[in-house]
């Protein structure tokens, strides 16, 4: 409620949006996309990363405007929300370069590591079998709302489609098994 009370101060929920995306978004997802591609990057940095462009980036939206009259336009708040956490990605990239991990080679498994394997398996078919299950239902729904309308048949046979996309998801994973 806070929140919405406030949108009118900062210039309506389109600047409020546009504002929260800058501040936000390169800063929570810059660091994961980049930890995909790079062997340099730890959880410590990337946590860093996130942490200290999101602190960065609020005080100059909020804190610097009022106790240091700086005052950021979108451009400049765009390339601060996701320039600062590539530039901390990439001094981590040169800090940690001469870090090499070691290459896995294929071993026979332990008992344990096959145990471990083997239910890792068992919870992935168990999330598979809820997603299918969701989307079925989803499917359901969708059919269920689209009878009930005037002029649903269009959501009647999309509805049927995601159940029958969810229906081949789960035979699918029971024929696997």
């Amino acid at each position: 409620m806070v929140i919405a009370i406030l949108i009118p101060k900062v210039g309506g929920i389109v600047e409020m949006v546009l504002s929260t995306a800058a501040i936000a978004g390169g800063s929570l997802f810059a660091p994961l996309i980049w930890s995909l591609f790079s062997k340099k990057q730890t959880a410590k940095s990337i946590v860093f990363a996130s942490i200290v462009s999101l602190v960065v980036s609020i005080w100059m939206k909020i804190g610097a405007p009022f106790i240091m009259g700086i005052r950021l336009d979108r451009f400049l708040e765009t390339c601060l929300g996701v320039g600062l956490p590539l530039a901390i990605l990439a001094l981590f990239e040169l800090i940690n370069r001469k870090q090499h991990y070691a290459a896995f080679s294929k071993k026979e498994e332990s008992i344990h590591e096959y145990n471990e394997r083997q239910d890792s398996v068992k919870q992935n078919i168990f999330g598979i079998k809820v997603i299918a299950f969701s989307i079925t239902l989803v499917g359901f729904g969708i059919a269920l709302l689209g009878i009930g309308a005037d002029d649903g048949l269009v959501a009647v046979i999309v509805g049927a489609g995601i159940m029958l996309g969810g229906g081949a998801i789960w035979k699918s994973i029971l024929s696997a098994q």
